[in-house]
C-alpha cells in the first residue's frame, strides 16, 4: 500500500488509541484531534488523504468542524473524505451528515476490518 495520511478526530481517549491502533501499519501516517477545533488546524498545515471524524465532540462537533473543513480553501480540504465515526443513527440522520460533507460513516462499536473497508472505498 502506497503511504496514506490520516486525521483522526475523536474526543475520547480510548476510542481515540483504539482507532490509532486498527491504523498502525505499513505506511500509514496518523495525526490525532481531540475536538473539532484541533482538526481545523491540522486541516490548515497538512493534507490528508482520510478524515475520520466523531460527531459528537466539546468545543467544535463533527459536523460543524466538517462544515467549515469543506469552506477552507487549503490542502483539498473541500475533497478530502470526511469518514463520521459515531453510534448515531444513520437512518434517521444520514442526509443530515452529508449535507454538512461527512462522505460516509462507520457505526460505533466498529471492528478494524469495518473501518478498512470504508477506508479503503476511498483510497
Amino acid at each position: 500500500m502506497a503511504s496514506i495520511k490520516i486525521l483522526v478526530v475523536e474526543d475520547d481517549d480510548i476510542n481515540r488509541e483504539i482507532i490509532h491502533e486498527f491504523l498502525t501499519f505499513g505506511e500509514v501516517n496518523i495525526d490525532l484531534a481531540a475536538d473539532g477545533l484541533e482538526a481545523i488546524s491540522w486541516v490548515k498545515s497538512n493534507q490528508y488523504d482520510i478524515i475520520i471524524m466523531d460527531l459528537m465532540m466539546p468545543n467544535l462537533d463533527g459536523l460543524a468542524a466538517t462544515r467549515m473543513i469543506r469552506t477552507l480553501d487549503v490542502n483539498n480540504s473541500a475533497q478530502v473524505p470526511i469518514i463520521a465515526s459515531t453510534a448515531r443513527d444513520p437512518a434517521t440522520e444520514l442526509a443530515h451528515w452529508q449535507a454538512a460533507g461527512i462522505t460516509d460513516y462507520v457505526h460505533k462499536p466498529f471492528s478494524e476490518d469495518e473501518l478498512w473497508a470504508v477506508i479503503n472505498t476511498y483510497i
